[in-house]
């Protein structure tokens, strides 16, 4: 195999990342654009139950969202989402098989305790 030398970054560089679908980046990545403001356009997003669940979530928080196809997803945020602010544990969703990623984010959103 040759080897390959690598040039370090000497200033700022625009690039496009490709990465395929995965569970935990396409629910990070829908938990990002809803904390942030304005519209945020995810793009080859994981079709799962999971994204299912945290887009049912983040609805229920009256978060935006336009599914243009099973991959796709327009996150517009109208509302303001505060880690702490207390909705009464609607969002939270007990993860059954999953990683919990969903009902840890969820809850830390609501500003609730995990129930035991």
């Amino acid at each position: 195999m040759d080897a390959v030398e690598i040039q370090p970054v000497t200033g700022p560089f625009d690039a496009v990342v490709q990465l395929p679908g995965s569970k935990s980046y396409t629910n990070r990545a829908l938990l990002v654009a809803a904390l942030a403001e304005g519209g945020s356009t995810i793009t080859d997003a994981l079709a799962s139950d999971d994204t299912h669940y945290m887009l049912e979530a983040l609805r229920s928080l009256g978060v935006t969202i336009e599914e243009r196809d099973t991959h796709t997803y327009v996150v517009t945020v109208d509302v303001t989402i505060a880690v702490g602010s207390d909705t009464d544990g609607d969002c939270v969703r007990e993860d059954e098989g999953g990683t919990g990623f969903l009902n840890e984010m969820t809850i830390a959103i609501d500003g609730g305790e995990p129930e035991t």
